[in-house]
């Protein structure tokens, strides 16, 4: 019965080890907290504000894109990031209240 569940499970267990393997950096943290406090950035006002380079910022941007916790749209030549999915805020609420202890 427990192996069964597991199989049931295993792709959504597979999802969020993604998602937490994502925002386990301090730089994607420090990515995140910007956008929440800021809205959306370009990929050159997110290097200033958390003092990357634009190709480790890039980088960073791209793995959090394609996982759905960022999304991005262009206006001429920028490309604005944004926060995609509010729920990863809940999730780094939670582990914030949870280094407090």
């Amino acid at each position: 019965m427990e192996r069964q569940f597991y199989q049931d499970k295993a792709k959504e267990f597979k999802k969020m080890e993604r998602i937490l393997k994502a925002i386990a950096n301090p730089i994607r943290l420090a990515i995140i907290d910007v956008l929440r406090k800021e809205g959306p950035l370009t990929v050159r006002d997110l290097c200033d504000r958390v003092g990357l380079r634009q190709a480790v910022a890039s980088s960073y941007l791209r793995k959090m894109y394609r996982i759905g916790i960022l999304g991005f749209r262009k206006e001429g030549r920028c490309v604005f990031y944004y926060i995609n999915n509010n729920k990863v805020l809940d999730i780094i609420d939670c582990l914030s209240q949870c280094s407090r202890r």
